[in-house]
């Protein structure tokens, strides 16, 4: 669930896969029964993204479809605190997961000397800057590469 998809299109796809599980979410009326909504148009709102779900409602959607990602996209787009500073959230399979995690980790070592160097003084000065905006977007990387595992293990019904 990631690319250009809406929000709509996410909560659609995660209702219609849990329903593999759960007759009941194959149809707006059986997810607003299971989601304890008003009615099953309101789903169908959320899902043609011509309504915005609450806090509330988006976080029962990610438990009971089991599609954490679901909080993270909806904080990333619709969120005023998360809107520009969270990145979507991205349910990719293991074993991408864990290449993503291992090339973000690759670096990590020498940054942190290199950071370590640059905190010395207290600041970071005119020669350091670039270092440091690579460092900086270096541990962005590692961020991703640690949530997606998080929602890997989340996904999969493994909570730590």
């Amino acid at each position: 669930m990631t690319g250009s998809k809406t929000l709509g299109d996410q909560y659609r796809e995660a209702r219609l896969a849990a329903a593999s599980s759960n007759e009941k979410l194959a149809t707006h009326a059986g997810a607003a029964e299971v989601l304890e909504v008003g009615s099953p148009e309101t789903i169908g709102r959320w899902e043609r993204d011509e309504t915005v779900p609450s806090n509330y409602n988006v976080r029962r959607m990610a438990q009971v479809y089991r599609a954490p990602e679901l909080i993270t996209n909806y904080c990333a787009e619709q969120c005023p605190l998360g809107k520009g500073r969270v990145p979507r959230a991205e349910n990719r399979p293991l074993e991408q997961v864990a290449i993503r995690f291992f090339g973000a980790t690759e670096d990590i070592s020498e940054d942190a000397k290199t950071l370590l160097m640059i905190a010395a003084n207290g600041s970071v000065d005119e020669h350091e800057i670039e270092s440091f905006r690579k460092i900086v977007k270096r541990l962005g990387g590692l961020k991703a590469a640690i949530h997606a595992l998080q929602i890997y293990t989340e996904k999969n019904g493994m909570d730590v």
